[in-house]
């Protein structure tokens, strides 16, 4: 389960969504649907920035680098 909460600039409340995901194989791939499932919401609002807060350093580094992922993630870093 993914959970999201989306404030403006000034900590204005502005949604909170969750979502479920099945047959997710580790905590590894959940963090990377969080991220996906952050972006879309961002996309959905009509937002052009968000910023994503969380733990899972890897992640953030596959997803700032332009070379394909060949990981058990790469589909998702590359939908993100």
């Amino acid at each position: 389960m993914a959970g999201m909460v989306a404030w403006d600039q000034t900590g204005v409340h502005l949604t909170t969504k969750t979502v479920l995901n099945s047959n997710v194989s580790s905590s590894f791939v959940a963090e990377a649907y969080v991220r996906l499932h952050v972006v879309k919401l961002g996309i959905s609002m009509g937002l052009h920035l968000v910023t994503i807060k969380g733990d899972s350093r890897t992640i953030i580094k596959k997803c700032q680098t332009k070379a394909q992922d060949k990981s058990g993630i790469g589909a998702i870093i590359s939908d993100i």
